[in-house]
């Protein structure tokens, strides 16, 4: 086998690794806003459902946080890298405070 089919082989086997956890993760909304009334997840609650299947599947994980000031706006970048030491891919997300706070009127 020529090291090129050999290094396209390794590089199906590593997206081969990636669907199988894309299929397998499970990551609950276990949280809850009760002023907005919704479930939803957190960054540790999915990298917890994560971590078996990271080893399982001999790859790691990478985050990164970046802050930036676009117009008059904090934003907050962060990249995820998935590895095996040998290829890797990224995906990078961007979220940002609110315009105005909610307030949460008591009634008295």
């Amino acid at each position: 086998m020529s090291l090129f089919n050999n290094m396209i082989n390794l590089e199906k086997a590593f997206h081969a690794k990636i669907r199988e956890i894309q299929r397998d993760l499970n990551a609950p909304k276990s949280e809850w806003n009760s002023f907005a009334k919704y479930k939803y997840r957190t960054c540790e609650g999915i990298l917890e459902a994560l971590k078996p299947l990271l080893l399982k599947c001999q790859l790691d994980i990478n985050i990164d946080d970046e802050i930036t000031y676009i117009g008059n706006r904090h934003y907050v970048k962060s990249t995820a890298t998935l590895t095996d030491g040998q290829f890797k891919v990224s995906a990078t997300s961007s979220a940002r405070e609110p315009e105005q706070k909610k307030v949460l009127m008591s009634r008295n």
